[in-house]
């Protein structure tokens, strides 16, 4: 997979699926998508996908995912839907997503997304990401009913 295909992807989720309620999609070890596809396909779930309340979206050894990306992937989702009530993430093996990309996602989460009641968070194989910003994000999030974060 690609960034032109993954763009194009996010294209025809708007333009085929607008009132879609889940998705989830899965990327595995797609080594040549970047912060660039990322951003894209989550400007086009944001904007044009509204009616969203569950989304997972798992990035698998996606080593050129940056915290760049993570973060405005993130912010896109987390700022714009504020119905959600189910978010799964995982960047398992992205190896250049840190601690920076926990505190800023968990720092959005507890912002916009008062009413979420399923949260899962994976950064297993990511050796950036330190326990002491997952716990953080636990006790910061335990307004959550349904926390699950994974190192």
């Amino acid at each position: 997979m690609t960034d032109e295909s993954v763009v194009e992807l996010g294209h025809d989720l708007c333009l085929h699926l607008k009132h879609l309620k889940q998705l989830a999609l899965n990327f595995l070890i797609c080594e040549n998508i970047t912060d660039d596809a990322i951003r894209s396909l989550s400007d086009d779930i944001s904007l044009h996908l509204e009616d969203l309340k569950q989304i997972s979206i798992g990035f698998y050894g996606c080593g050129k995912i940056t915290d760049e990306g993570a973060q405005i992937f993130s912010a896109n989702l987390i700022e714009r839907l504020h119905s959600l009530y189910r978010l799964s993430l995982s960047f398992y093996g992205c190896a250049n997503v840190t601690d920076k990309s926990v505190n800023y996602i968990n720092s959005e989460i507890e912002h916009y997304l008062k009413n979420l009641k399923q949260l899962y968070l994976n950064f297993q194989m990511c050796p950036k990401v330190s326990m002491e910003a997952l716990q953080s994000t636990v006790q910061t999030l335990q307004f959550i009913p349904c926390l699950q974060i994974i190192k």
